[in-house]
């Protein structure tokens, strides 16, 4: 071969390798497939899912005193000789035992004590005069200020002594608490240096390990509109209720074939589950979706931005309504309102052909419009001629004893369910516990769909404990439902 053409064959080879790389390097990786080890295969099942975990659903037993192991009961005796009620628990098994004991000293004033099997205390907390105490949340920063301990009151020192401390507490601190102040005392004796918080009068409020009980509490940040415009903005009003109102207006439903709809929830937690919820609904050609609230981890603008809404202009292919959730209200609610359209888009309807749909917002907090006052809207809203209604909220119902330990309170709830009834809604739709599940109260169907990418929860079996969002389709003459199972594997 001639030297000529070995020098075309290595310049051809380089040429077509500079020519590889640049495609490969130049080609941005196709985020419309989840990137990583894991995809995902959706399954269609029927809908329904209404078991439950038995040992799950078990009533908590609470165990007499006199099963209290001696070392504990003699202690316990020393810190709280004058108590109401007592309500006693075994944790762990084998060499992990701990003793809970709950005492009630009013009737809504409590201490929990928690102890070793050998009678050491290792964690107390309160709530006193409706102030909770425990580590970590006790005083913000800056108002703690370490004392020698000869300036520990003397009420304090006497109660040390009847706990059975005998040891001068190594260090101490001066504490202006959320509830008043308080003595911090340190037992370098006690293993992981135990701290115990006390009124200046001796009496106890909580109890921890030094470096927990020293860690200061750190309300969540409220935004200023500045803040949330500044991540927000690009967005202008395309989630606005109104807005998206309007595109479902602007279609036309044949009522001799009816329409679809997609429900879903609790996305907040994994990018990745939540980027394949939205491609496989595009799949399903809904009308629009409902995220029944948790939208995103803190409810920030910029999770609003980078988890909910570039998710959404990217995958998305059909409106999208929203419900607020609890973790949505966490920075205090004004990025959502900001996103989708006012205080209003925290409560409000609209129809669709022969269906009304009801929208509330149930977190309870302080920005949300106060819950009589929607329900009073709701009677309203409700109280049309409809072949079918469908109310969305985030926290499900308490008199579902599946339900109650992740729910909206008993105060709440109660009317919510009776309004509900009243009405005859067809279909309620939660969040908020990370599974699918369902259950008739008092003739009224109800669903939990929190598959959307928060951590599940284990109780609900292979059905409910899974990945997933709901398809409902509105017929003539019926509602049919499908539940779409994504389940992880290894590409």
């Amino acid at each position: 071969m001639k030297k000529s053409q070995k020098i075309l064959i290595v310049v051809g080879i380089a040429l077509t390798g500079l020519i590889l790389w640049i495609l490969f390097f130049s080609q941005k990786p196709d985020s419309s497939e989840p990137s990583g080890i894991i995809s995902f295969e959706e399954v269609v099942v029927p809908a329904g899912n209404t078991y439950a975990d038995p040992k799950f659903l078990r009533p908590v037993e609470y165990l007499p005193f006199k099963e209290l192991p001696a070392a504990v009961a003699e202690q316990f005796k020393k810190i709280a000789p004058v108590y109401k009620d007592l309500y006693i628990q075994k944790h762990g098994s084998r060499k992990n035992i701990s003793w809970s004991i709950k005492t009630m000293m009013e009737e809504k004033d409590q201490c929990t004590f928690s102890f070793l099997p050998d009678g050491k205390i290792f964690q107390i907390s309160s709530d006193i005069d409706d102030v909770t105490e425990n580590a970590g949340r006790i005083f913000r920063e800056g108002n703690i200020f370490e004392i020698l301990p000869d300036q520990i009151p003397e009420p304090v020192l006497n109660r040390l002594s009847v706990f059975g401390f005998e040891n001068r507490p190594s260090r101490a601190y001066s504490v202006e608490s959320l509830g008043g102040p308080r003595v911090f005392v340190q037992l370098d004796d006690l293993e992981n240096k135990l701290i115990l918080s006390f009124t200046d009068k001796g009496e106890i409020r909580s109890a921890g390990r030094a470096q927990s009980m020293l860690r200061p509490y750190r309300p969540l940040r409220i935004e200023t509109i500045e803040e949330i415009q500044g991540n927000l903005s690009k967005y202008g009003d395309k989630y606005h209720v109104n807005n998206v109102l309007e595109k479902i207006k602007n279609v036309k439903v044949d009522e001799n074939e009816g329409f679809r709809f997609v429900v879903f929830g609790d996305t907040r937690s994994n990018l990745l589950v939540w980027k394949t919820v939205l491609q496989s609904i595009n799949k399903w050609d809904p009308l629009f979706a409902v995220n029944v609230g948790d939208l995103t981890p803190d409810g920030y603008s910029m999770s609003m931005d980078g988890y909910l809404l570039q998710a959404l202009d990217r995958y998305a292919q059909f409106p999208f309504f929203a419900v607020v959730g609890n973790h949505d209200v966490r920075s205090g609610g004004l990025p959502y309102e900001y996103t989708f359209g006012g205080k209003d888009s925290r409560a409000y309807h609209f129809d669709v052909s022969n269906c009304r749909f009801v929208f509330l917002d149930n977190t309870g907090v302080k920005s949300a419009i106060p819950w009589e006052e929607q329900l009073g809207k709701a009677d309203k809203w409700l109280d049309v001629n409809k072949q079918y209604k469908f109310v969305f909220v985030h926290e499900p119902l308490y008199e579902i004893e599946k339900w109650s330990y992740h729910s909206m309170n008993e105060e709440m709830s109660g009317p919510f369910a009776k309004l509900m009834s009243k009405h005859k809604v067809d279909h309620v739709f939660f969040g908020h516990i990370h599974a699918y599940s369902t259950a008739t109260f008092e003739g009224v169907d109800y669903t939990i769909t929190g598959g959307g990418g928060a951590s599940l929860h284990k109780q609900f079996g292979k059905m409910g404990s899974v990945n997933h969002f709901v398809v409902v389709d509105i017929l003539p003459e019926s509602i049919e439902m499908r539940v779409v199972h994504l389940i992880a594997k290894e590409k």
